[in-house]
């Protein structure tokens, strides 16, 4: 009692300062760096996939607005034609030449072909509006279409079909490689993991008598060394279901490789017949103005 003793706890502070380094992780960095890396892939696909989407939504809405225009232009020829022949039946109705039943169905036919001509005015007035809006202007915007572009008509139909530049077949690749991935992440789990840490700590402030009794350092390193050994079979069946995973995306793949195969083929027959008909078309055209011709003289 007679020995003065103040012990004081205030203005206390103490830090710490770690490293650690993992060695061995049973590949566990390797396959989530890679897993990382697909992700980063997947994405860059499908912003290609989705500016793809967006190409063909424009020319589907572009070609709409011009069948509509020359749907217009096919309903008023129609009626100018029905006109015309009206005239020339009323004629031959006044001359005695036909009967005025002839006269009558022709007038019919004039009332459905106005009908069809408002239609088909609405029909350019729609597609010009979807137009407006699948390029995201106001839909009141007026434009303009081309009806045909050099060199639009010497189309070449591939000889086979190559899938393989597809954003989506990427995509599908991509998945499986991230599912294979996914197991080797699974596995890790269960396998040895080795690494190393080192570790600087200061602590300053506990005084005795106004005289500091802990002002110091110090460091530590050390290793560490983790072996999974008996999991009760929870490493075997979550390995498993990863790789029932890898295999379904498989033939996931295999499925809707063969589907996009199909597709394509069945794109490159629309378009063989596309030609075609054009082709006849034009020939149509060519023997409907020599008999026009005819009728006229």
């Amino acid at each position: 009692p007679d020995i003065p003793f103040e012990l004081k706890f205030d203005g206390i502070y103490n830090f710490r300062i770690s490293v650690e380094q993992p060695i061995f992780m049973g590949g566990k960095i390797v396959a989530a760096n890679k897993m990382a890396s697909i992700g980063r892939d997947v994405s860059r696909l499908q912003q290609t996939l989705t500016r793809s989407q967006v190409i063909e939504e424009c020319d589907k809405a572009y070609w709409t607005c011009v069948k509509a225009g020359q749907m217009l232009v096919l309903a008023q020829k129609y009626c100018d034609m029905l006109n015309e022949l009206s005239k020339n039946v009323e004629n031959a109705v006044n001359v005695g030449m036909v009967h005025n039943k002839e006269l009558l169905t022709v007038r019919v036919k004039q009332n459905e072909a106005e009908l069809s001509l408002r239609k088909a005015q609405n029909g350019v007035r729609l597609a010009t509006m979807n137009l407006c809006y699948t390029i995201g202007i106001p839909m009141t915007s007026k434009i303009a279409v081309a009806d045909s572009f050099e060199g639009m008509e010497q189309a070449i139909i591939p000889d086979g079909v190559d899938i393989s530049s597809r954003p989506e077949y990427a995509m599908l690749s991509k998945q499986v490689d991230l599912k294979k991935y996914q197991e080797r992440l699974v596995r890790s789990d269960y396998l040895p993991n080795l690494g190393v840490m080192a570790m600087y700590g200061y602590t300053n402030g506990v005084k005795l008598n106004n005289e500091k009794i802990i002002d110091g350092s110090s460091v530590v390193a050390l290793a560490s060394l983790k072996i999974p050994i008996f999991h009760w079979g929870e490493g075997y069946n979550k390995i498993r279901a990863a790789k029932s995973e890898r295999k379904i995306a498989q033939m996931q793949m295999d499925d809707l490789s063969r589907k996009m195969e199909l597709e394509a083929n069945q794109a490159m027959n629309a378009m063989d017949e596309a030609l075609f008909e054009v082709t006849m078309t034009r020939k149509s055209l060519s023997q409907a103005e020599e008999s026009m011709k005819v009728c006229k003289d």
